[in-house]
């Protein structure tokens, strides 16, 4: 009972989402017995959908299936397949680190399944040649004929991982912001279509935490009881509408303004009176914003880089365009990585949330970023040998076009 961490610390916990996550997890275990079902989660920006589809990623694993996941770039929306391409990347990692039998089982499979079309997906999963090798080049197509043969062979390939030492199918689950969607949008448009060729759509809708779902968060995180932390309860719940992101960062922002003590008799104790009169927004990138601009320069300024790359980047990428060494970048984002902003993850960092992502690319002044797209895209070029071009095209060409009034010379305009 005593025993209470001195470190400010939230658990990683899901709270109040057990009916939601018992939900997912029959979706599952149906569609391990029988195809035709998905599932979609929905709620506004911040709300856990992330958190609660990660939480299948156990039961998955543990029938010996393989749980991958991406999500669309809301500032990289001219990439065709981009989370598509990174999800599979990712599931090609996970069986290069398999056993060598496993691997040349699944080659076997896969050039069986492909046959000499095996290129057409190398060009969108080059991960895909380290086990299946290098393939013959294929016939040039019109666009109307590529596009069938790319979704039949993609049809393929996804179908030779679905075998009996596996959970059977292919469950997904898509997560979407319904704030930002209407019956017209394209999504919408496009879930109507799965519905009527027979897949059934189940849907989640995540609401804001209530006062005793974030009570029990503080007792999480104080170690006291629960009648000790109800009034700041309703406080939290008030402060930032239950949002579940928000009440992190709320929490966050109440120890870095050392309104939040300890106390090694006492363990953990606050100022009611001082977070009554905090001011705070109710915007969540206008918050971040705040607290993004309260760090160093140096952090600032590597977030404001990593916000227009996207929400994946690497240190390599960094220091190219902020022209600094590798150890100068990671100093300056390591900061950002104590603070919760950024996460290491297969090897590339992340921005920890979308809205952390919003808030550093908003502190970048307009007449700035065209600049920064321009840098970026010129660097991705200059690096990039032409046999690897096709590989960055899009990611080139998206960085390039955003910072096109830097393209001075015609050549140059030309080119790109």
């Amino acid at each position: 009972e005593k025993d209470i961490s001195i470190r400010f610390n939230i658990p990683q916990l899901i709270i109040g989402r057990e009916q939601e996550s018992t939900s997912l997890i029959k979706t599952f275990e149906r569609t391990s017995l029988e195809a035709g079902e998905m599932m979609l989660v929905t709620g506004s920006p911040g709300i856990g959908k992330s958190a609660l589809v990660n939480e299948i990623y156990k039961p998955i694993v543990a029938k010996k299936g393989y749980f991958i996941s991406s999500k669309y770039d809301q500032f990289k929306r001219d990439i065709p397949y981009s989370s598509i391409i990174q999800a599979f990347q990712s599931l090609i990692r996970q069986i290069i680190a398999e056993s060598e039998d496993r691997v040349h089982s699944l080659k076997n499979k896969l050039l069986s399944a492909l046959g000499s079309n095996g290129k057409v997906l190398i060009s969108v999963i080059p991960e895909l040649e380290y086990v299946i090798g290098k393939q013959p080049d294929v016939p040039d197509l019109n666009p109307e004929e590529s596009q069938n043969r790319f979704n039949l062979l993609f049809q393929k390939f996804v179908n030779v991982f679905i075998s009996p030492e596996q959970p059977n199918h292919f469950f997904f689950i898509g997560a979407y912001r319904d704030t930002e969607t209407d019956q017209n949008h394209p999504l919408m448009i496009m879930f109507n279509e799965i519905v009527k060729h027979g897949t059934k759509v189940n849907n989640i809708t995540l609401k804001p935490l209530d006062i005793d779902n974030i009570n029990t968060i503080l007792v999480n995180v104080f170690r006291c009881k629960a009648e000790q932390s109800i009034e700041l309860a309703e406080l939290v719940h008030r402060k930032t509408a239950g949002n579940p992101f928000f009440v992190n960062q709320f929490l966050k922002s109440l120890y870095d303004k050392k309104v939040l003590s300890f106390n090694p008799k006492d363990g953990w104790n606050w100022n009611i009176d001082s977070i009554i009169e905090m001011q705070v927004t109710d915007n969540v990138v206008e918050f971040m914003a705040t607290k993004i601009s309260s760090l160093p320069k140096n952090t600032q300024d590597i977030l404001k880089i990593c916000s227009c790359i996207g929400n994946r980047f690497d240190l390599e990428e960094l220091a190219t365009v902020s022209e600094k060494t590798m150890e100068a970048v990671l100093e300056d984002l390591s900061l950002a990585i104590r603070e919760d902003l950024v996460r290491l993850c297969d090897g590339i960092y992340k921005f920890h949330h979308d809205r952390i992502q919003e808030a550093a690319y908003s502190l970048i002044p307009e007449s700035e970023k065209a600049q920064m797209h321009y840098r970026i895209g010129s660097s991705a070029l200059k690096k990039t040998d032409s046999e690897n071009l096709n590989k960055k095209i899009f990611y080139i060409v998206d960085q390039l076009n955003r910072g096109s009034r830097f393209l001075i010379d015609y050549e140059m305009r030309f080119n790109l």
